[in-house]
């Protein structure tokens, strides 16, 4: 699980936000192997290439119709390399409403 940061967002709530989730889905998975990762994407040009390169990435923005990324402190999940899902932490109202949508997501998509 990735949160995308960036220097010129103002993400201080969102930072906050994920160090609350990353408690709470750590306490309620000590077993399981996820792992939460804090990326610097400030340095990222042309249109977030490093980030499209991601397996997946590209189907799940052509869905959206839309990019990924605003800079408004996005989640991405991953599994194996395979993006998830990529979604603004704000889009959720609690750590642990984020915990169970994760909980959720890795469960309906386990890649062998």
């Amino acid at each position: 699980i990735v949160f995308l940061n960036f220097d010129w967002s103002i993400l201080g709530l969102q930072k906050r936000q994920f160090a609350a989730f990353a408690l709470d889905y750590q306490s309620r998975n000590r077993t399981e192997g996820a792992l939460l990762h804090f990326l610097d994407c400030t340095a990222s040009t042309d249109g977030h290439q490093p980030l499209k390169q991601l397996s997946g990435w590209n189907e799940l923005q052509s869905k959206r119709q839309s990019s990924l990324v605003h800079g408004s402190g996005e989640l991405v999940w991953l599994s194996k390399g395979q993006v998830l899902d990529v979604q603004p932490i704000s889009n959720f109202a609690s750590s642990a409403e984020l915990t169970s949508f994760t909980e959720r997501l890795f469960a309906d998509n386990r890649i062998p």
